[in-house]
């Protein structure tokens, strides 16, 4: 069995798989463990993932008031991992 944590944090991957692939969290611990994982599966790769609070470098304000778009430099297979 999964420790609490983790699980939790599979059931976020889940869920964006299951509806529209978009993650929005201030988390960047776990982006950058799914961004490592999304190099080996595929199935994750295109979860598009939004940090609120980088509002300089990802301009979330502007991304939801145009309809947050699936844009391919917000992939998790597009998140810098070294």
């Amino acid at each position: 069995m999964l420790p609490k944590h983790l699980a939790m944090r599979k059931q976020l991957i889940q869920a964006a798989l299951e509806t529209d692939k978009t993650i929005i969290s201030l988390d960047e611990t776990v982006r950058g463990l799914f961004a490592l994982a999304a190099k080996h599966v595929g199935e994750i790769q295109g979860i598009i993932w939004v940090n609120p609070e980088r509002t300089t470098e990802e301009q979330p304000i502007s991304w939801l008031r145009n309809g947050a778009p699936a844009e391919a430099h917000r992939q998790l297979s597009a998140y810098p991992t070294e």
